[in-house]
């Protein structure tokens, strides 16, 4: 009887995790393609170079997401340990508890903030991590999240920035060979705004994508918990039905005993 309401509530469960799913695609294509216009201000920045990292670990609060957090958290720490082997400054800055738990009991790196992941996703919040993330002092920033492809399918991403003094002299060094690099110049357009504005967005999405993949997470993890459950519900029918068939065929076997008994 409980593995059968397990496997009802399981599949309950994966039905309103892919019925948010459908309702949010829209949402993510329309925000791809805005996102990325803004990326396109980072992409030729090298930044193989410097000392100075800043890494930003957002994990998942919500059940069912081990795996989700596995992936990130697995993904971070790889390249943090690649980071200090090579001699580079590494401050860390999580997103959600278990990011930070992780990396201090585990790994023994320095949190440099660690902020409680919030339910709902704000261009507000994403400022205010964005200006923690300005605290560490970095000249490179990797934002390491669980990104959604699709309901059984999401893989840990990630978007790199440089600092603010890097951004802006690659630029105005470019200016001249780049046609909107050097309208950019040439505007009133504060740099600097521009710069908060674009590192905030990639945060905000982040975070969404983050939201995104725990709906995922769930309806694949409820997918398996109701296999299991109808796999548990036919192991035990035929452990039940043997057992029963061997009362019956012991009660059976003790009456024509008595029958024979009384001839």
């Amino acid at each position: 009887m409980y593995l059968r309401k397990f496997k009802e509530i399981s599949k309950a469960v994966q039905l309103v995790a892919i019925a948010k799913l459908r309702k949010l695609q829209h949402i993510v294509e329309a925000r791809e393609h805005s996102l990325s216009i803004a990326q396109e201000l980072f992409d030729g920045i090298d930044t193989d170079e410097c000392t100075a990292l800043s890494i930003v670990v957002i994990t998942s609060e919500r059940s069912c997401c081990g795996k989700l957090n596995n992936d990130v958290l697995s993904t971070a720490k790889e390249a943090v340990s690649s980071f200090l082997d090579n001699s580079k400054i590494v401050r860390v800055v999580s997103i959600g508890w278990k990011a930070k738990d992780s990396f201090l009991t585990k790994h023994k790196t320095e949190i440099s903030h660690c902020l409680s992941y919030l339910s709902k996703s704000s261009f507000t919040l994403s400022y205010i991590v964005m200006l923690s993330v300005l605290d560490t002092m970095y000249e490179k920033c990797i934002l390491y999240f669980s990104k959604y492809y699709k309901i059984f399918e999401q893989v840990c991403s990630f978007y790199e920035y440089s600092s603010y003094s890097i951004f802006t002299n690659y630029i105005q060094t470019n200016s001249k060979n780049n046609i909107f690099f050097g309208i950019i110049s040439d505007s009133d357009i504060d740099l600097r705004n521009l710069y908060l504005f674009n590192i905030t967005s990639a945060i905000l999405d982040s975070f969404e994508e983050t939201k995104y993949s725990e709906l995922g997470c769930r309806a694949f993890s409820m997918e398996i918990a109701h296999k299991n459950a109808a796999e548990l519900i036919v192991t035990n029918m035929l452990v039940f039905n043997k057992k029963r068939q061997a009362s019956i065929t012991s009660e059976l076997l003790e009456v024509v005993s008595g029958s024979l008994n009384a001839i």
